[in-house]
Parts: structure tokens; C-alpha cells; sequence
């Protein structure tokens, strides 16, 4: 009964991390099948506005192990390379000391200081990929405690894995695994 209560939130919040992790950054493309690729340089594009060259990106898989993580570049991106995995992955934007972002509605750089972050949860390692504002409010009903909901479901359309959220464990596995 329980789960049938929580599966309406969990399609919408899973359908909302899919959707908004590939917006503003091109589509990407996704790895399929069992074989890890040797190398997939991912490039990530955090958007509150352009950020600066003082803010890390850190890519981790859904266990919370650290794939990558490198600094942002001039044109407000970064690509780090991903080796060995294809599954889930949590990208975070870290704030710092020297770190900013572009404030469209101020005209203005505002700080992003240490302790903010601006996350995504993608449900398999892309080529491209944005971190936004609605990238964080989806990310945040996985990743954070007093939002979290027990069970996700990751979908491509074509494919989809049930989640359970806290250790990122696939339950099953298929479109008939949507409860």
C-alpha cells in the first residue's frame, strides 16, 4: 500500500532528473550494454548564471565514490574523464572561496562560498551534460535525508531500473519494473 502511495512521487521525480540533467547541455549521449568503456570524457556545464574558473565539479558514482573532479574552466565548463563506469552518477558543483556565478537578475557576480553545492543525479555516464537549478531540486529528493524518498525509477524511455535511494541499489531492472 505504502509503495503504491510513494510510486506517483517517484516517476516524477526520476522523470524530472532525466529530463532536466540533459537540458542546456546538447542531449549527450549515453552508454548501453554490459562493457565499461575504457574512457568517457564527460563535460559538464553548471549553470546559476556563467560560473567561475574558482568552483570544482565533482562526478561520483550513486555509492558516493568519487569517479573525478577538476576545476572550471574559462568558458564556464569542465570535462573530466570517466574511466571504467557507466552506471549512476552524482554530479556536484562545490562553492569556494574564489567561487562565483554570473546573477542575471543582479547584473552581477554573486559568491558561491564554501559549503554550497548545485547538483545532479544522471542515471548513466554522458558525454555532455548541464547542472541547474531544477538538476538540484530533483537531485535533492535523492540526496538529501530529509527529503529523500526510498525508491526511484531512472528511465531512458526505453529502459528503466528501480532504485532503492539510500545505497543507489538497482532492484530491478526493465520497463515492467515500474510499479
Amino acid at each position: 500500500m505504502k509503495l503504491a502511495r510513494l510510486s506517483p512521487i517517484a516517476l516524477a521525480v526520476s522523470g524530472a532528473i532525466v529530463l532536466s540533467a540533459c537540458g542546456g547541455g546538447g542531449g549527450g549521449s549515453s552508454s548501453s550494454g554490459t562493457a565499461a568503456p575504457a574512457s568517457t570524457n564527460v563535460t559538464v556545464t553548471p549553470s546559476l548564471g556563467k560560473f567561475s574558473t574558482g568552483c570544482a565539479v565533482e562526478i561520483r558514482k550513486s555509492t558516493g565514490e568519487l569517479l573525478g573532479t577538476q576545476t572550471i574552466n574559462a568558458n564556464g565548463n569542465v570535462t573530466i574523464a570517466v574511466t571504467g563506469y557507466t552506471g549512476p552518477i552524482i554530479v556536484q558543483v562545490k562553492g569556494g572561496d574564489t567561487c562565483t556565478y554570473y546573477d542575471e537578475a543582479r547584473n552581477a557576480n554573486q559568491s558561491f562560498g564554501t559549503g554550497q553545492t548545485l547538483s545532479a543525479v544522471v542515471p548513466d555516464v554522458r558525454s555532455e551534460l548541464s547542472v541547474n537549478l531544477l538538476t538540484h531540486l530533483a537531485a535533492a529528493r535523492v540526496l538529501d535525508p530529509d527529503y529523500r524518498i526510498p525508491l526511484a525509477i531512472v528511465t531512458n524511455g526505453r529502459d528503466a531500473e528501480l532504485l532503492e535511494t539510500e545505497q543507489g541499489r538497482v532492484l530491478a531492472t526493465g520497463m515492467d519494473c515500474i510499479p
